[in-house]
């Protein structure tokens, strides 16, 4: 495999992420306080922030990290099938 795809994320790619976040979060209320409408993605994101209280720049971290959690949890169970299919395949080479 790559080593590029296995690294840790370091601090600047986390600030990065959470960056990005507030900058979609801010352009979310812009367009929510003009009334212009939106896409429907934000407004489920709006619709979430608004059911449990919280703001959209703490809706949009609490999204970020459940997708980080699912891929890490997805990475680890492929990275286990691989294994045991290299280990099978060894086997029946030898």
């Amino acid at each position: 495999m790559n080593d590029t795809a296995l690294r840790k994320p370091t601090a600047r790619r986390v600030v990065g992420m959470v960056a990005g976040i507030v900058i979609i979060a801010l352009g979310i209320a812009l367009f929510k306080q003009s009334h212009l409408g939106n896409d429907s993605i934000s407004a489920l994101n709006m619709r979430l922030a608004e059911l449990l209280g919280i703001s959209l720049i703490l809706d949009g971290v609490l999204n970020i990290s459940t997708v980080l959690t699912a891929v890490k949890i997805i990475n680890n169970q492929y990275k286990a099938t691989a294994r045991e299919s290299v280990g099978k395949s060894i086997d029946d080479l030898g």
